[in-house]
């Protein structure tokens, strides 16, 4: 990033930081309405700037002009296939191409750097397993800067955060969302540790222990493996504040870490569509769903509005990436959402349950040797040309990859040979685990659960 760009995208982030509102005067209502202006906003520039979403809403009569009267159940709902088969009319900045993007992503070179030196690249396969690309301008990633440290980190005042030392511990080899959000701090001179969970736990041990993180970010299933670890005295560090995210963070990796580090655990909610949706924060009433910056629908099967705290499939509007505008995006996620809560710290609704973000991990024992894979290497799994993918566990030592393909390319095999075969080298797996290639034409959900399952276990026990 260049210079002059570089300090426009702080002064942002000081501007939004320090002049932006304090939602702890807010009310709920107060918060509707910035929702519904943002909303307004949103839909204006997605109409000008976009050509998908103008002929969209045209074919829908909706009038970008005449906003006041407009529910967002009148806006058709679209998903990942529909923005990613039109990705170039979607975006907004018509100089973004998905050949040039899909490009960037493959070159491990460029792994930490910006698109076309500004804009932020995400990519994720998603519980779907569907391959999606996400775009963002930094200054817009500014304002879920700004809800980090202010509600997640709960540094105050902001001085503070210069001290500190963050430690993440997720999948760090691509652009994936959580890693993306929290490396960024590394701009503003912030120690910062990432550590891949592709590697061993005995490496992961020796980084946080020379690192000493005072903030530590990690998935809440790799959190209850090192919180084992501080407790049988291989790994000794003393974070003040531990964030998860990923996943569910279960009721036993929580009281794992509360034992081991004497810190609780706070989640946080996020995806590639939006890097923070919600999270619970420093006040311990429960995880906040940012309802200004996020629009947040559960939905029943015929896509109409289910009651507060009644679970339903969520549909997304993301009120801050000008760059891509998701409105009315469906997610796979099912949550429950209470909209009237009462005796909370903050104005915003809470999240009171989601469904839809557990995977097995990918677990072989070759000669006593224990290897485990994080199933979130395979929903951040990318490679050009890929649709989907599954990894199906078949012997102790042998996994099948079944993948299909946006149409028939040998090099896009070889690429996810490639990639797998780097996975086990991280993992000191290599001569321990082999797998073969399967292409199809399309992989079907479970037929018992009706879900889509990233890993599969065939193995009897």
């Amino acid at each position: 990033m260049k210079l002059s760009r570089r300090l426009v995208v702080k002064g942002d982030f000081f501007k939004k930081y320090y002049l932006g509102r304090d939602y702890a005067n807010f009310t709920a209502d107060d918060i509707r309405k910035v929702q519904r202006q943002r909303l307004e906003n949103m839909i204006g520039h997605a109409c000008s700037r976009s050509d998908f979403y103008r002929e969209l809403y045209k074919s829908h009569g909706i009038n970008p002009h005449n906003l006041s009267e407009l529910q967002i159940t009148d806006l058709p709902i679209v998903d990942k296939k529909l923005i990613m088969d039109n990705f170039n009319e979607a975006v907004c900045d018509k100089a973004i191409k998905k050949a040039a993007l899909s490009a960037f992503i493959n070159d491990p070179a460029r792994y930490n750097e910006r698109f076309m030196g500004k804009y932020t690249v995400i990519h994720t396969s998603g519980s779907s397993g569907k391959i999606g690309i996400f775009v963002y301008d930094d200054k817009d990633l500014n304002a879920i800067n700004v809800l980090f440290v202010k509600y997640i980190f709960f540094v105050k005042p902001l001085l503070k955060m210069l001290p500190q030392r963050v430690a993440f511990l997720g999948a760090i080899n691509g652009h994936y969302a959580a890693y993306t959000a929290i490396s960024r701090y590394r701009d503003y001179y912030i120690k910062f540790l990432p550590v891949s969970v592709e590697t061993t736990l005995d490496h992961v041990i020796r980084e946080l222990n020379n690192f000493q993180p005072t903030i530590l970010v990690a998935y809440s299933s790799m959190l209850y493996n090192i919180a084992g670890a501080q407790m049988e005295g291989k790994l000794h560090i003393n974070p003040q504040v531990i964030n998860t995210g990923g996943e569910l963070l279960t009721p036993q990796q929580k009281t794992a870490a509360q034992e081991a580090f004497g810190v609780e655990p706070r989640s946080i909610y996020g995806a590639s569509e939006s890097v923070i949706i919600g999270a619970e924060t420093a006040y311990n009433d429960g995880m906040y769903l940012f309802n200004d910056w996020n629009i947040m629908e559960t939905l029943d099967d015929r896509d109409d509005p289910v009651s507060s705290k009644a679970y339903g499939h969520g549909v997304l509007t993301n009120l801050y990436n000008y760059v891509l505008p998701l409105i009315r995006y469906r997610m796979d996620d099912v949550l429950s959402i209470d909209r009237n809560p009462v005796n909370k710290k903050l104005p915003f609704e809470v999240i009171e349950g989601i469904e839809g973000r557990t995977e097995d991990f990918l677990q072989f024992n070759t000669d006593g040797t224990k290897i485990a894979i994080h199933p979130l290497v395979f929903v951040e799994f990318y490679v050009e040309g890929l649709r989907q993918i599954q990894v199906i566990k078949q012997r102790e030592d042998y996994f099948i990859a079944r993948i299909s393909l946006n149409g028939n390319h040998d090099g896009t095999i070889e690429a996810v040979r490639h990639r797998l075969q780097e996975i086990l080298n991280h993992q000191q797996a290599a001569g321990k685990v082999s797998f073969d290639i399967e292409v199809v034409d399309q992989i079907p959900n479970d037929p018992l659960t009706g879900k889509y399952k990233l890993v599969v276990n065939e193995v009897r026990k």
